[in-house]
């Protein structure tokens, strides 16, 4: 068992009670007592997402409850720059498109962010080693072959 089971075992999520008041004086009311009455959920009023990754994926209780419960996915690290370029010029987005399928499968659709980090400790050495021009020319370039890569895929 994965560990998001355990905080959902003593609830039911997206679930809650529902009061339905009806008008129309007294004869309405009296002729709606003890009537049956079913809700279906359709659709969500707003996105609802969480956050997935490659072990996640992997762990069909995960899948289940995501694919019941969410609308959207994000991903955790997989699009960070430290995640797809670790070293300057050695690209790897085998991570990112695998998540993507994952959702493209499950007709779940993905924010796209995270794909600048400014965390200090999260910021590979070779970034931080670039001179003003040259970062600006490195944050176009990886900005550019997202947009190029991905074009279409992330819908926000």
């Amino acid at each position: 068992m994965h560990d998001i089971d355990s905080p959902f075992d003593h609830f039911q999520v997206r679930k809650r009670d529902v009061v339905l008041k009806f008008g129309g004086g007294a004869g309405v009311a009296a002729s709606i007592s003890g009537a049956f009455v079913r809700v279906v959920h359709m659709d969500s009023v707003f996105p609802l997402g969480t956050c997935i990754n490659g072990s996640v994926i992997q762990d069909t209780n995960f899948v289940d409850f995501f694919t019941k419960n969410f609308d959207w996915a994000v991903f955790e690290n997989e699009l960070k720059w430290y995640w797809t370029e670790a070293q300057r010029g050695q690209l790897n987005y085998r991570d990112a498109d695998a998540l993507l399928d994952f959702c493209d499968r499950h007709g779940k659709p993905a924010r796209g962010h995270y794909i600048f980090w400014a965390v200090d400790g999260d910021v590979q050495q070779w970034i931080k080693d670039l001179g003003r021009d040259d970062l600006a020319s490195a944050v176009h370039g990886r900005l550019n072959g997202l947009l190029s890569r991905y074009a279409g895929r992330f819908p926000c």
